[in-house]
């Protein structure tokens, strides 16, 4: 009966105040560092957790040398070594290209604050569009990486793929 939803009853008359009744909620406990009394410093928490990659790579480096003193690369063990070794590289490739896209999304917004004080007009420029510039700067990167070749041929493959399903 104490938390139970306002029921009028048939009998008597009974005013708008009483059927809007709403019984106080008690307030939700949360740890106080995951409050948002400030805004998000992407930077500070960047510097702040920068060993989290440090320690990424290291384990990279530790788990290559296991690798190499296991002879049989067939192995079970092996296998979850190179699995261990791909995820990590996969997280720090990941943090990597989220950090250049970033970057890139600020150099326009740079550029398009000296348009505006050279006296041109203001542009918005969409968020496809950004994303569009950002992947042209990817693949422009990997175009000239290590993986060149294999890269390109890939690409290359999928948008025949592409090219031949329409």
């Amino acid at each position: 009966m104490k938390d139970e939803p306002f029921s009028a009853p048939t009998t008597k008359p009974v005013s708008a105040a009483d059927v809007n009744q709403t019984f106080p909620r008690s307030e939700r406990k949360r740890d106080p560092r995951f409050d948002q009394t400030q805004e998000f410093d992407s930077k500070a928490f960047h510097n702040s957790y920068k060993f989290v990659k440090e320690i990424r790579e290291k384990e990279v480096t530790e788990l290559q040398k296991e690798l190499k003193a296991i002879d049989d690369r067939s192995s079970v063990k092996a296998k979850r070594v190179m699995d261990k070794i791909n995820t990590n590289r996969q997280k720090i490739g990941n943090v990597k290209s989220f950090e250049k896209a970033k970057e890139i999304k600020q150099k326009l917004k740079m550029k398009e604050n000296e348009a505006v004080k050279d006296g041109k007009q203001k542009f918005h420029m969409s968020e496809k569009r950004i994303e569009e510039v950002v992947k042209a700067a990817r693949f422009h990167d990997k175009q000239n990486g290590s993986m060149k070749r294999k890269f390109i041929e890939k690409k290359y493959e999928e948008m025949d793929k592409k090219f031949m399903r329409r």
